[in-house]
């Protein structure tokens, strides 16, 4: 990956409210030699209010940054629970006639894995915000060196296997767990047969967890399955510890290789898994 231009955008719920509030993750790339632009519906719009624009203009907007030649990456900055709006009017044949990488995280987990689904291309999930953050430091080094292709250290995580099988392969589907649900019984939910689905959550306790395990349950997911990839689970892991939200996951993967990793979620020093992405993960031996 070589990114010179990246442009800003926002697909769910407004975050920044003034270009001001940017100002410092713009300068963080520019500090690391990438141009940034922002697109349209990037600030609160007081016709809509805690959103960018109406579902059908953050769609559009979204659609000119993929249309637009000079622009190398598409870095989203939102989270919330509006981004499935975009769904229905997004230029799906025209984003696979011009792909590229389009990072976001958390309730973009909805357009990342339609994106995917609807036109076979990768998306990355991941927080650029996350760059003037707490780890700040470690989370530049990581990202530039990977947008530059000097380094993939951004997608490197450790992960543990639990029960008799220690290897899982294929490709890559899922993220935030109540934000995938939203795909349930549309045409833009991927296809999970022979995947590796991952799960991450940032709010519910473990009872909230448990009701949408049941559901992907009872839509076959977990039978269909290669493998099931649990991430952090922010308020469950903090409020019931790690080991039951792992155990809870464990009940429902229906005896497919089953690894978690915490270095992936919603925390600021969270790595990026690639959506449509092949994985062969693996235990360490000795």
């Amino acid at each position: 990956m070589q990114v010179n231009t990246a442009a800003f955008s926002n697909g769910s719920n407004a975050v920044y409210h003034s270009l001001q509030q940017l100002a410092p993750l713009q300068a963080v790339f520019a500090a690391h030699g990438v141009q940034t632009r922002c697109g349209a519906c990037l600030l609160e719009d007081p016709a809509t209010p805690g959103c960018t624009g109406s579902a059908q203009a953050r769609a559009s907007a979204l659609n000119t940054l993929f249309a637009d030649a000079n622009i190398d990456a598409i870095l989203d900055i939102s989270g919330g629970d509006a981004a499935n709006g975009m769904l229905s009017y997004l230029d799906y044949a025209a984003i696979k006639r011009q792909p590229k990488p389009l990072f976001g995280y958390s309730d973009m987990t909805c357009v990342l894995n339609a994106i995917y689904a609807k036109c076979g291309i990768e998306t990355y999930l991941y927080q650029v915000r996350h760059l003037t953050g707490e780890f700040a430091q470690a989370q530049q080094a990581r990202f530039f060196s990977f947008v530059s292709g000097r380094s993939n250290a951004l997608l490197a995580f450790s992960y543990h296997f639990y029960g008799a099988q220690k290897a899982m392969q294929g490709v890559l589907v899922g993220g935030n767990l109540r934000c995938f649900l939203k795909l349930a019984g549309t045409p833009y939910f991927p296809d999970c047969k022979g995947k590796i689905l991952f799960l991450e959550a940032y709010s519910g306790d473990l009872n909230r967890l448990e009701a949408y395990l049941h559901q992907l349950a009872q839509m076959g997911v977990f039978r269909q399955c290669r493998g099931i990839l649990l991430g952090a689970c922010t308020q469950a892991d903090r409020e019931y510890g790690r080991e039951n939200v792992v155990q809870l996951v464990h009940r429902f993967v229906n005896g497919v290789p089953f690894a978690a990793t915490r270095q992936v979620g919603h925390g600021q020093d969270s790595r990026c898994v690639v959506i449509g992405r092949f994985y062969r993960l693996e235990a360490r031996k000795g």
